[in-house]
């Protein structure tokens, strides 16, 4: 009878907890479908029986069942969700990105300069960065400013740095080289020919 009596309230407590899902889910209520249920009933399973335990037995460390203990620990566990977390970026990544391209990662190396995608101000141009340290997929860069270079560091992602380019073509080349272009054109196309007026001279009718 005891045993009956746990069941129904393990089943309330199920009741309960799915119409609390389907409430965040649908917050404005109305009929459901078979497909709602499913998709609920996986992020319940998701959420609470990852590890195997119920919400419950993790709160209370036992069993609604036997009052044994069960083989768990807060600190394994709250590892164990943090990991999952962490596994799930990458996916995550990939579903949020344009057309479900993933940017690729720049080859970027200790020393380097590098701008931060994410600075951007239209009152003067980009701070450089210096990048200090590399722990992929995360790196560690020190500001540039003026002539200085800060003492703090910070931590950005690779993704979010672009290198600083060293081969940049100055103006003056690119004038000289439109002024021999111009040069150049103008000796190819030839003079006009060169015409003379002369003085009408007058002419006397015979009588």
């Amino acid at each position: 009878m005891e045993k009956q009596l746990l069941t129904e309230t393990a089943i309330a407590t199920v009741v309960v907890r799915l119409e609390a899902e389907l409430l965040k889910q649908e917050p404005g209520g109305g009929p459901i479908d078979q497909v709602s249920v499913a998709i609920a009933v996986a992020r319940l399973k998701v959420r609470l029986r990852c590890q195997g335990l119920s919400s419950r037995k993790l709160w209370t460390q036992r069993s609604q069942f036997s009052g044994n203990q069960p083989p768990a620990a807060d600190y394994n566990t709250i590892l164990a969700k943090y990991q999952q977390r962490l596994n799930n970026h990458s996916s995550s990544e990939h579903t949020k990105s344009p057309r479900g391209l993933v940017p690729l990662e720049p080859q970027i190396n200790v020393g380097d300069l590098v701008y931060l995608v994410s600075d951007r101000n239209k009152l003067h141009a980009r701070n450089c960065y210096l990048v200090t340290e590399i722990n992929d997929p995360w790196c560690f860069v020190k500001k540039f400013s003026a002539c200085q270079l800060r003492a703090s560091s910070y931590k950005v992602k690779l993704s979010e740095c672009y290198v600083v380019p060293t081969h940049v073509n100055s103006s003056s080349s690119f004038v000289n080289g439109a002024d021999d272009e111009v040069h150049d054109e103008q000796e190819s196309v030839p003079d006009p020919p060169s015409t003379t007026v002369g003085h009408h001279s007058s002419v006397r009718r015979q009588p």
